[in-house]
């Protein structure tokens, strides 16, 4: 794939397609191709040039440009005054060597662990519980908890209303909490600030915030807030201030303004005149180039770190200068361990390193996940939202996007990121994951185990863990039904809890390098071939054996089976165990997590020449193969292998 830089003018490259044309929307953004010179889908829209301009378009693609996976609208703006789009985020360019990227073991043991170890739970506080002292609106105007979500509503979720739920957190396996915005704000998602210190009074103040923040650490849970530095809403003192003193206000060079009076309410957006998140008028934009602004975000950045809390989720951070980032970093790494994270759909390295975020929203996995697990039964119309098409893929494709996801972010420097991505694969700005697959829960519980043995955090999105379904905003931001037990999918719970449970037992589920192995049916049925996935991890010590590190070895193997059939399969570890000096030859594999049908083997012994042979995987199932040993000699103490059948034991689900 061509990498197209920032700045880059798309419009003059001329494009093919399949001879699908959607319906163009008012911000077309291109399309990606599938392979070396052909387009497989069209995103949204195309971009046309004059013939003339064909003379410098991109080698090798002089008939399409390229755009990583997913790259959407919110990546490329379009620039009014010369009528032309500029791509914002950089696509990463495919490797073509033919090998699978192999992602190192995480050996970083910096501040920043505790991300590597954690699972994230992203709670909007609208939504999640009220205050347990019984506040049930009564002096406040509240629509009733459970009703359909509005897009003004407040339902009174309340901050306390979290304190009270920790104990179901960490009974869920959740050590991170992950809260969308809790400043002041207009709106229920609070996502127009009206002041970027203060705790919103609806959701119990900064009282309230320190209570939760205190009792989250007094249970070793971390708590991560949401920034949105992009605009202000329209009730930000700062722009109030322009509103009622026009050009003599302090705040004027806050925002750009092209004409005053200001024009805010009632007014058509092609009549504001002042730049605005997408043309959307209570969303006036900051002006980063006012030193001003930047100062106050970077006291915003640290005021909520000297609080209490343990990092930041950027949003929307296409939209701030890259530079500031940079300064924002450095505010923010005055205080040990605080993490950042953005917001970034698609590929992105250059967010990435030491001079931007730690790790990015990782909607690239999501998006694999369900497209690989959910096949027929995915949703796969707009309602989803043009930040995040599914498509249905097979193994092969779902191979080569794992491939890339992890090969994009080779070149940053410091810490791989792949281990501090956030692995989601639904959240508060799309629909539901199981509103995706047509309520497909063999499908949804696929992907939480690939959630649970990649690399990287596991991002659990609210109420997803009890089966709540919903579509694009706001369906997506129903109440979680506390009142309403009786409706919970106490099966999908308790799946939920073992696999949690599952990625704390094994630290080389946490922080195992990972490479795909080669698997196929033991029958050679070319109609398996598609349905079949592997990759192994591999760590050099476990827990309790940090003393022997450099002589001990963990390693699984992890198989999915996406066909309706149980299938015998054949894992090749051959080429791993030379390239990663992992003898694997002759050791032994427990498996420590057996399908709902109870159909997979219990394990197995790796030949001499390094195959898993005859493994049998029940239908839409998976099985993860574990075994310990030092270098020299296989681990066969009753202690360990009590272990492991312990696990397997614990793990085999109903």
């Amino acid at each position: 794939m061509y990498a197209l830089a920032p700045g880059t003018n798309v419009g003059k490259y001329p494009l093919v397609t399949n001879g699908y044309l959607p319906t163009l929307g008012r911000r077309p953004i291109g399309v990606f191709p599938k392979g070396l010179g052909s387009v497989q889908r069209v995103v949204k829209a195309l971009v046309r040039s004059p013939r003339s301009a064909r003379e410098s378009s991109p080698p090798h693609y002089s008939r399409l440009f390229g755009l990583q996976q997913h790259t959407t609208c919110r990546h490329i703006r379009r620039q009014r005054s010369i009528g032309r789009l500029v791509v914002t985020s950089i696509a990463t360019p495919r490797s073509d060597s033919g090998t699978d990227y192999v992602l190192p073991e995480s050996t970083a043991n910096d501040d920043l662990d505790w991300v590597r170890e954690s699972i994230v739970y992203q709670i909007f506080p609208d939504r999640f519980s009220r205050r347990p002292d019984g506040m049930d609106g009564d002096d406040m105007h509240f629509e009733e908890w459970g009703s359909p979500p509005s897009l003004r509503g407040f339902q009174g979720g309340h901050l306390l209303g979290v304190v009270d739920k920790l104990q179901y957190l960490e009974e869920l396996g959740v050590n991170t909490l992950y809260l969308t915005p809790v400043n002041t704000s207009s709106a229920n998602h609070r996502y127009h600030p009206t002041d970027f210190m203060a705790v919103d009074p609806l959701l119990g103040g900064e009282a309230a915030m320190r209570t939760l923040l205190d009792a989250a650490h007094s249970r070793n849970m971390r708590v991560i807030v949401d920034g949105v530095f992009n605009h202000t809403g329209r009730g930000h003192q700062a722009f109030v201030s322009l509103l009622e003193n026009g050009a003599l206000s302090p705040y004027k060079d806050w925002y750009n303004v092209k004409g005053w009076p200001i024009k805010s309410y009632e007014v058509p957006e092609n009549e504001v005149n002042y730049d605005c998140w997408w043309d959307i008028p209570e969303l006036p934009e900051l002006n980063y180039a006012d030193k001003g602004v930047r100062a106050h975000i970077l006291e915003v950045g640290r005021h909520w770190l000297e609080m209490g809390c343990d990092g930041w989720r950027l949003d929307a951070p296409f939209r701030v200068p890259m530079d500031f980032w940079k300064e924002f970093r450095s505010a923010c790494k005055e205080y040990e361990g605080a993490y950042l994270v953005g917001e970034v759909f698609g590929h992105g390295p250059e967010w990435c390193g030491a001079d931007c975020f730690d790790g990015v929203m990782n909607y690239s996995f999501g998006s694999l996940g369900l497209g690989f697990f959910g096949k027929a039964e995915l949703q796969t119309d707009t309602a989803i939202g043009g930040d995040y098409l599914i498509n249905a893929i097979g193994a092969e494709e779902f191979a080569r996007g794992v491939d890339a996801m992890h090969r994009a972010y080779a070149a940053v420097e410091g810490p791989h990121p792949s281990f501090l991505h956030l692995n989601l694969f639904d959240s508060h700005d799309t629909a539901r994951a199981l509103w995706m697959l047509k309520g497909d829960t063999c499908a949804l519980k696929l992907n939480v185990l690939m959630q649970m043995t990649m690399p990287g955090p596991p991002m659990i999105y609210y109420g997803d863990e009890i089966g709540l379904v919903g579509g694009r905003d706001p369906a997506c931001r129903g109440a979680f039904p506390w009142h309403k037990p009786e409706s919970w999918d106490m099966d999908l719970l308790d799946f939920y809890k073992k696999a949690t449970n599952m990625r704390q037992s094994y630290r080389v589920l946490r922080l195992g390098g990972f490479q795909r192995v080669p698997v196929r049916p033991s029958d050679g049925n070319p109609s398996m071939f598609d349905e079949l996935y592997a990759f192994v991890r591999w760590c050099s010590s476990e827990e309790g054996e940090e003393e022997k590190a450099e002589s001990a070895q963990t390693v699984a193997v992890v198989v999915f089976n996406t066909s309706t059939q149980p299938a015998s399969v054949d894992v090749s570890l051959g080429q791993f165990q030379v390239a990663q000096n992992v003898a694997v030859a002759g050791k032994e594999l427990a498996n420590v997590w057996q399908g709902e049908d109870g159909e997979a083997s219990e394990g197995g012994l790796v030949s001499e020449t390094g195959e898993l042979r005859g493994m049998t995987i029940g239908a839409r199932s998976a099985a993860v193969f574990v075994g310990a040993w030092y270098k020299k000699e296989t681990i066969t103490s009753s202690s360990f292998r009590a272990g492991l059948l312990f696990g397997k034991s614990l793990y085999r689900q109903r």
